[in-house]
């Protein structure tokens, strides 16, 4: 069942966030749901032995978190049209790193203190996520960086 609501979150997650991107802007969703998740994770945190709360919070979860991935591509694409390909491609590398990192830590969460404060820990992942994303790269870094 957990799975389930998840799953569904994600499905819509990924088939609305294009049309919200297009409505608001990639900037404004990108970082509107990591705020949103960071919320998200710490509700959970908060409801996690609360019974059916927890299939609701990891339906936004999901819901969030899919939809702010297709808006952060939506968002590179457009900052960086020229090297559009190769930042996406870079992108979805840190993606598959991240979840091996996020795993890595998340077992040590979890073997140290258990499943409860894995959405705290989380949430900070989320904050130093939105602390990164507001940074600006100067145009001769970005220049740089793809020469």
């Amino acid at each position: 069942m957990t799975v389930t609501f998840y799953g569904v979150g994600a499905v819509l997650g990924s088939l609305t966030s294009g049309q919200l991107t297009d409505k608001f802007g990639e900037r404004k969703i990108s970082k509107a749901t990591l705020i949103f998740l960071t919320l998200v994770l710490i509700c959970l945190g908060i409801f996690f032995s609360s019974g059916d709360w927890v299939y609701f919070f990891l339906f936004i979860w999901a819901l969030v978190g899919y939809a702010g991935f297709t808006s952060y591509q939506a968002r590179l694409a457009v900052e960086y049209p020229k090297e559009r390909g190769i930042v996406v491609a870079w992108n979805n590398t840190a993606l598959y790193i991240g979840i091996t990192i996020g795993s890595m830590i998340g077992g040590y969460v979890i073997s140290i203190w258990g499943y409860s404060l894995l959405p705290y820990v989380c949430s900070i992942a989320t904050i130093a996520s939105f602390v990164l994303s507001t940074q600006k790269v100067k145009n001769q870094k970005k220049n740089q960086l793809f020469q």
